[in-house]
């Protein structure tokens, strides 16, 4: 749809006329890509992805997860080699697992981010490359909270609080 003010794309709306143009579609997980279990892909967005790379277009997931919190479901889809996890702070190689892109916000803007959610009763999840930092308290205060049983039940089993 185009901005207010601006025409559409010439040949937008027919098929197929401006879809050679289209390099990249980024997708997000939850509530997107993926059913509401959050783990598993429906047959038709399957489909929609291998149709995208037969065009020579490149799907890559966005999300706030880390890498290890992707689905093994989407990283084992062979059309998709590229994720950008983090909220944006990696872009990763799904084939190799090697980091192409960071954009880390500096140690202090982060620190300073953190007092804030605090002072507004917020439970701050950092994140370090494929680690979630968080301190002891904030963890059992999670286990009070409404959020995604799978995603806590991780954080459980995976991280290590800090004192």
């Amino acid at each position: 749809m185009p901005r207010p003010g601006r025409a559409a794309p010439r040949g937008a709306g027919r098929k197929g006329s401006h879809m050679a143009k289209i390099r990249i579609i980024c997708v997000d997980l939850d509530g997107t890509l993926l059913r509401n279990d959050h783990s598993t892909i429906p047959p038709e967005n399957l489909e929609a992805i291998r149709e995208a790379a037969t065009a020579g277009v490149a799907v890559v997931p966005a999300t706030g997860r880390i890498l290890g919190r992707v689905p093994r479901a989407v990283r084992q889809i062979p059309e998709i080699r590229y994720a950008i996890v983090i909220n944006g702070a990696e872009v990763v190689d799904l084939a190799d697992g090697g980091l192409l892109h960071s954009a880390y916000l500096p140690v202090q803007t982060a620190l300073r981010i953190v007092a804030r959610g605090r002072r507004l009763g917020l439970t701050p999840e950092v994140y370090q490359h494929d680690h979630m930092l968080i301190q002891r308290d904030d963890l059992q205060l999670l286990q009070t909270r409404p959020i995604e049983r799978d995603h806590l039940n991780y954080l459980l089993r995976h991280e290590t609080p800090l004192e």
